[in-house]
């Protein structure tokens, strides 16, 4: 396992990200519950601002949204208003 995990990195790509992980606790018969499925299908934020054209606009809490990149690409419209952080 070792060698496949160095041959992983190697690729760029990680067991998490191919799904690989969903698949392997569904081998040993654990279900996940619904929240840690929501967790590892959850956008990194490093992804998310690869994937929009202003990353300097992303933050920390952007990748719980339901949809995060509509969330992303509606703070990049020019002259709209953020939400105070008090409401």
């Amino acid at each position: 396992e070792d060698t496949s995990a160095a041959a992983e990195k190697a690729a760029g790509g990680t067991a998490e990200a191919n799904g690989e992980k969903k698949d392997k606790a569904d081998k040993d018969g654990s279900k996940l519950s619904k929240k840690k499925l929501k967790e590892i299908n959850r956008m990194k934020v490093s992804q998310l601002k690869q994937a929009v054209k202003r990353p300097d606009v992303v933050e920390a809490w952007d990748v719980t949204a339901k949809e995060p990149l509509f969330l992303v690409w509606m703070k990049c419209i020019r002259n709209s208003v953020p939400v105070p952080k008090h409401w």
